[in-house]
């Protein structure tokens, strides 16, 4: 540093320092190459273009980083330099500015794009670690709170990309770091630190944590109705989501009140055509299903179908949900053309959009072989099967409800194959598994406990 500041590169030091501030994957130039920003900054005064490159390549030429060709030009923190400078006085000294920085450096790509949109995913992966690891830049008690809260949101956006696309693991640590300094720097009852909590519970609900995710969304219903009302669009939002996770426990009497006040609350204040109304509207299919009214399932499904094919796209995530879902409603009708047609559409435009080992893909795969299976072509069903516990297992683990559904089905078709011994194991350690993770009372419990009590008295008269 002191030889780069002999040679008029004054600016080393705090850009090093800056950089250690992001995360340790490679740093896009559209991000740091803001001149204009950095300038505004007391770290960098006197600071243009032409210094910032000069700078930039003084510190290559030193071996301090790495200037990454490519697809996307981008720079490199060297590890050990990362972690030196991230623990250097200069650094500390100065917290709350850098944090200030780094949050306005990455708050136009944070803020201009959806993180719950997959076309938005290939550019959120760019820079999703960045947003995330400024929180562990230490800042002084004296931090502006505003400036807090908005790296804290920029981080919890990052998180909910992570969730979104289905990487759940990696969501699972970002979500604890970000919630962790939300409560620590802006406290438990602020409306930030309540949305975060909202978007860790639907995580839970994604991995199948759905006691836990239960108790946050009665814990976030309850502040949030005190922050901003009984009919405010944020209350309504974990209101549907307690709902979901209410039926996905069997709980399905409360939750049907719930969606009915969140479906008509959102009709009245929003319209009938809203995207949030026509959730709401297809949770109380969702409900009717759950209650075996299947053809009454299937109407509201289509009428969903229709509206958000013609508001949102047909290749919308929230479309394709509802298309395999009418298609799931056809199988149990045995309308079985359309259930394949349509479930094949879907399973394609959704490995397109989100990728083959996303969950709702595989919600789809899985869908489509019990559809073969029920059909007869057992080979094809089995083959798929297979894949998707598979992939399930690898996305989500052995616990959660979908991979056991999964583990199941592959049983059942595997005993319909002849291969008794093995279907028998497949489905005594998936009774197991449900039994330790859901509980004895739960539908899926009891639906595995069928299974297998039907399947001793059926030895049990072959004998």
């Amino acid at each position: 540093m002191n030889l780069l500041a002999d040679r008029g590169i004054v600016h080393a030091r705090p850009l090093l320092h800056l950089l250690a501030c992001f995360g340790a994957s490679a740093l896009p130039h559209e991000i740091l190459l803001q001149p204009s920003t950095l300038a505004k900054s007391p770290l960098f005064p006197r600071l243009d273009a032409r210094v910032l490159w000069d700078t930039v390549e003084g510190l290559e030429q030193a071996g301090l980083i790495l200037l990454v060709d490519g697809r996307v030009p981008a720079l490199r923190l060297h590890p050990v330099v990362r972690e030196v400078a991230r623990h250097d006085e200069a650094l500390r000294a100065r917290g709350d500015a850098y944090f200030r920085l780094a949050a306005e450096l990455l708050g136009p790509s944070a803020r201009s794009t959806e993180p719950k949109e997959p076309m938005a995913w290939a550019k959120w992966s760019l820079f999703a670690d960045h947003c995330i690891a400024i929180l562990e830049v230490p800042w002084p008690e004296a931090t502006d709170k505003t400036a807090l809260a908005a790296g804290i949101e920029l981080a919890g956006r990052a998180a909910g990309f992570l969730r979104a696309a289905g990487r759940q693991s990696q969501a699972s640590a970002a979500f604890a770091r970000v919630l962790a300094t939300a409560v620590d720097a802006l406290g438990q009852d602020d409306p930030g630190t309540v949305d975060i909590q909202h978007e860790y519970a639907r995580l839970c609900y994604d991995m199948g944590y759905f006691g836990q995710a239960e108790a946050l969304y009665r814990t976030v219903l309850a502040k949030r109705t005190t922050l901003f009302g009984a009919q405010d669009a944020r209350t309504l939002t974990t209101q549907h989501y307690l709902a979901r996770t209410l039926r996905a426990r069997g709980l399905l009497d409360e939750a049907e009140v719930l969606l009915e006040q969140t479906y008509r609350s959102r009709t009245d204040h929003l319209g009938a055509g809203h995207p949030d109304t026509l959730t709401s509207r297809q949770g109380v299919a969702d409900l009717l299903r759950d209650r075996g009214r299947v053809a009454e399932a299937l109407a509201a499904y289509r009428e969903v179908l229709v509206l958000r094919t013609e508001i949102l796209g047909e290749s919308h995530p929230a479309t394709l949900v509802t298309h395999q879902y009418a298609a799931e409603m056809c199988h149990l009708l045995e309308e079985w053309d359309e259930a394949e047609s349509r479930l094949r559409h879907v399973w394609v435009l959704s490995q397109e959009i989100r990728g083959a080992e996303h969950p709702r893909s595989l919600s789809c795969g899985h869908s489509l072989a019990c559809l073969l299976h029920d059909r007869g072509r057992l080979k094809e069903a089995e083959a798929l099967a297979f894949d998707i516990a598979q992939g399930r297992w690898r996305t989500l683990g052995r616990d959660h409800p979908a991979t056991s559904a999964s583990r199941q089905r592959l049983g059942l078709i595997r005993l319909d194959l002849g291969a008794v011994d093995h279907a028998l194991t497949d489905l005594r350690a998936v009774h197991s598994d449900r039994l330790r993770v859901l509980g004895s009372d739960h539908p899926d419990t009891l639906q595995s406990k069928r299974v297998l009590e039907a399947l001793r008295r059926r030895a049990g008269s072959e004998d």
